[in-house]
C-alpha cells in the first residue's frame, strides 16, 4: 500500500515481510527514493504487525491494516489480527493504538443485525478464509476490501465500519456490507 501525506510532503509505503522478514512502513520521496523506515511498536513492546496489506490517512491519524489471514500452517498469529493507527511527525510516531479486528469480526458475527454480513463473517471465520486486501479510513469510517471469501461464489465484498474513533475506544461497532461486486468469469469475459 501507498499513501501521500500532504502534511509531511512524502509518501508512506507499507511492505509485508519482504524486507528483512518483517512488516515495515517506509517514507518515500516524490522521486521514488526511500529515505527512512518508521519503527513502530505495539503496546506490549513487540514489533508490529505481520502481513501489512494497506495504509490510509484520515485526519491526523495514519492507519495500517493486516490481512487477518491464516498463514500457510493454518495459524492466525496475533500480529495478523490488527488494525493500528498512529500519529507521526518527522519520522517519529506517537499516540499509537491498535484494535484486534478479528475479535471485532467474531463479535459482529454474533451480534450484527445484518444477516448477510453475519453469514459472510461466520463462513470466513469457520473456513479460515478471511483475507483483507485493502482498506481506507474516510471521514472516520473504515472501508475494507476482502480478497476472500467470496459471497455467492462470485462477489467480492467491501465492508464498512462506522465511527473508527468509537472502535478504538472499545465500542461494538456498527458494520454493514457497503458494496458487493460481481466479478466476471474470466473464462467467459
Amino acid at each position: 500500500g501507498l499513501v501521500w501525506n500532504s502534511k509531511e510532503g512524502h509518501y508512506l509505503l507499507v511492505s509485508d515481510e519482504q524486507y528483512q522478514h518483517q512488516a515495515s512502513i517506509f517514507i518515500m520521496q516524490d522521486e521514488g527514493i526511500v529515505s527512512a523506515r518508521l519503527s513502530l511498536l505495539d503496546q506490549s513492546g513487540e514489533k508490529f504487525p505481520d502481513d501489512l496489506e494497506s495504509i490510509s490517512i484520515d485526519g491526523n491519524f495514519v492507519y495500517v491494516l493486516s490481512s487477518l489471514s491464516h498463514n500457510k500452517h493454518d495459524r492466525l498469529k496475533t500480529k495478523r489480527k490488527k488494525l493500528m493507527r498512529f500519529k507521526y511527525h518527522k519520522k517519529r510516531a506517537s499516540e499509537q493504538q491498535s484494535v484486534d479486528l478479528y475479535a471485532v469480526f467474531k463479535r459482529l458475527s454474533k451480534q450484527s443485525s445484518n444477516s448477510n454480513l453475519v453469514q459472510f463473517l461466520k463462513q470466513a471465520i469457520a473456513e479460515h478464509s478471511l483475507d483483507i486486501e485493502s482498506h481506507i479510513v474516510l471521514n472516520n469510517d473504515l472501508y475494507m476490501g476482502f480478497k476472500s471469501p467470496f459471497m455467492d461464489k462470485k462477489k467480492v465484498l467491501i465492508m464498512k465500519i462506522a465511527d473508527v474513533n468509537a472502535l478504538f475506544a472499545g465500542a461494538i461497532p456498527s458494520a454493514d456490507i457497503w458494496l458487493a461486486i460481481t466479478l466476471p468469469d474470466p473464462e467467459t469475459a
